[in-house]
């Protein structure tokens, strides 16, 4: 139902919600223009990445000690199963995949070796070093140089796993040595919860040929939370909430020889609407929406402008004369519009993805404020990077827009809607949102810094453009609890997810279908 002229009058007043940039998280997320080097080799990405992770002092030699050198492995597993227990079906576990084959009996001490080619054959031990997977359907150089030769290219492959002839190693500075065991088995523990770039302690021995036989391992997690969990500054009302929802993308899945695809703009833009009116308090709901402090815009924004059969078959138009474009030429100018009447009563945080006008190497930089004219005068916009960090409501939020995870599910052998899931999960345990990154993901070729590493304890993590929505309570080895959240696309599904900072609990929204555009459909999930 929507509200009287009268109604839509009255201002709404939002709950106030302190925003934090978090300076120190963010800014290694930031590659200014001037400081682009792309003659840098992608090692130094590898090699600080190992360095920070393997640090006498860091995380992940801490915990591998403790449970393979002091006897800690019982009282770990037991504390885990409880935990277990104690949850939801829905918060039960991190990853379904990571306790398939786990070994349940004490595992003998061991003693750590620092570089993987001094480890003794038939000597228990535990390295740390680089996981790389030898996959024969990942893309290949050979078939870049097909195009510069104009042969036509392999078709590229959905899936790189291959349960026949996929081989493991892991690598430090000194080597590298194949890992072998039945946790790397197709149906082991260890199976989909190592891919190429993900930094690991080891547990086994070295075998008559050569190969290192796996018996455990561990990975870094996230840190401990700091004693302020965020600014330390503002406690959130009770019911506050964020509103999340994967990019507008008002022209997806639009060609210009379909009537069924301008059905779909023209739906898309009612849903845009919709939102919009039902973030202002104009549509009656529920919930009450001055409770919505801020809103999330997880990537792919903004899709091309359609092109009629005339236009393309024209080429540019060199100045010749022809009717005015109309406006759903102009897709930033529509996005803009949208986002102004938001900006001026909330804190709206965008985030490019892979098909909006910025660069498509992670970490993808911040949308240029000149596509967005109206609304970027307001302090109320936040142009993130992706992946970015933030606080809002004193609570520290980590997201992406996909591609991280669309990336490391081509690794995985599992088809099931909760892999996704499973895959978010994974990268809070390897303490690294990217870790395919260079890889077969994009990125800049740094050689100062890892911006990928987990460096701080979020509260909330969110991954925009997927197939549907999903969400678990995250448990970290050192009780830190994460409210991981797959946010489905709002061009196709309509729907946005609130979370409400204090109890970590969401709310599953739907608003309106193509039948029913004005009806909002709730759905809660409790912490």
């Amino acid at each position: 139902m929507v509200k009287t002229d009268t109604e839509e009058s009255q201002a709404v007043q939002r709950s106030e919600a302190q925003y934090d940039a978090l300076t120190d998280l963010a800014e290694p997320l930031l590659v200014p223009l001037a400081s682009r080097k792309y003659n840098l080799q992608y090692s130094a990405l590898y090699d600080y990445r190992l360095r920070r992770l393997k640090h006498p002092k860091g995380r992940l030699l801490a915990a591998a000690t403790r449970r393979w050198t002091e006897g800690v492995y019982e009282e770990e597993e037991s504390a885990v199963n409880e935990e277990s227990q104690a949850s939801t079906a829905s918060t039960s576990s991190n990853s379904r995949s990571r306790k398939r084959g786990r070994r349940e009996e004490p595992l003998p001490t061991a003693h750590y070796v620092k570089r993987i080619l001094d480890v003794k054959q038939g000597k228990i031990c535990f390295v740390i070093g680089t996981i790389y997977c030898s996959m024969h359907l990942k893309p290949d150089v050979l078939e870049e140089l097909t195009r510069e030769q104009w042969l036509p290219p392999q078709p590229p492959n959905e899936r790189y796993a291959d349960p026949e002839r996929d081989e493991f190693f892991v690598e430090d500075e000194s080597g590298r040595v194949r890992l072998v065991g039945d946790g790397l088995a197709p149906d082991g523990y260890l199976r989909s919860a190592l891919v190429t770039g993900v930094v690991v302690a080891i547990l086994g021995t070295e075998t008559r040929s050569g190969d290192f036989e796996v018996a455990d391992a561990i990975f870094a997690g996230v840190p401990p939370p700091n004693e302020t969990n965020g600014n330390g500054t503002h406690k959130p009302a009770k019911t506050d909430f964020i509103g999340k929802t994967e990019g507008q993308n008002k022209q997806n899945g639009i060609t210009s020889r379909e009537n069924e695809s301008m059905m779909g703009f023209a739906e898309a833009e009612l849903r845009s609407m919709l939102l919009t009116d039902w973030l202002l308090g104009a549509v009656e709901s529920d919930d009450k929406v001055e409770k919505v402090v801020g809103l999330v815009i997880a990537g792919n924004s903004i899709a091309p402008a359609p092109r009629n059969d005339d236009e393309k078959s024209l080429g540019p138009r060199n100045n010749q004369s022809g009717p005015p474009a109309s406006k759903d030429a102009y897709p930033t100018s529509t996005f803009d519009d949208f986002l102004a009447d938001l900006v001026s009563s909330m804190h709206v945080h965008l985030l490019p993805g892979s098909n909006d006008p910025t660069s498509i190497a992670l970490p993808q930089q911040p949308l240029h404020f000149a596509l967005l004219p109206k609304s970027s005068p307001s302090s109320g916009l936040h142009r993130e990077t992706n992946p970015a960090w933030f606080g809002l409501a004193g609570k520290k939020f980590l997201g992406t827009s996909g591609q991280n995870i669309d990336d490391i599910f081509k690794y995985m052998l599992e088809t099931d809607p909760e892999s996704r899931l499973d895959a978010a999960c994974n990268t809070l345990d390897w303490g690294h949102i990217a870790p395919t990154a260079p890889d077969t993901l994009a990125c800049y070729p740094l050689n100062d810094r890892d911006p990928f590493l987990i460096e701080a304890a979020p509260d909330v993590y969110f991954v925009g453009n997927q197939d549907k929505f999903s969400t678990r309570l995250y448990h970290g080895t050192n009780g830190h609890k994460v409210r991981v959240i797959l946010l489905p696309k709002f061009s196709t599904s309509g729907s946005i997810v609130l979370v409400n900072p204090k109890t970590l609990a969401v709310k599953h929204v739907n608003v309106g279908w193509p039948s029913l555009p004005h009806n909002v459909h709730e759905e809660e999930l409790e912490g």
